[in-house]
């Protein structure tokens, strides 16, 4: 399940007002994304530890690109979570 599943889903929300079935399916939904979220940040934070324990053997360069692919990798898991987040709250509000 992706955050761009969920938003798709909004149109169905407004039509039940943001209530009943709907809402529900879609605060499962949520609940879906929020797990791999979550371990996609154990992984990066894995994937750090061991290319920081690598930086002797690599070249420079290839070390800098790396962190950079793995916070690339941190900043779309934090935003699906601030999305899916906001949907919450959305849906709670309403």
């Amino acid at each position: 399940m992706s955050a761009g599943e969920i938003v798709r889903h909004l149109g169905d929300l407004v039509v039940t007002s943001f209530g009943g079935r709907e809402a529900e399916r879609v605060l499962t939904m949520i609940q879906a994304v929020d797990q791999p979220e979550t371990k996609s940040e154990g992984l990066v934070r894995a994937a750090a530890k061991t290319l920081f324990a690598l930086e002797g053997e690599i070249r420079d360069l290839d070390a800098m690109l790396w962190y950079q692919v793995l916070a690339q990798i941190g900043q779309i898991a934090n935003f699906a979570e601030r999305t899916v987040s906001r949907l919450r709250l959305l849906i709670a509000k309403a």
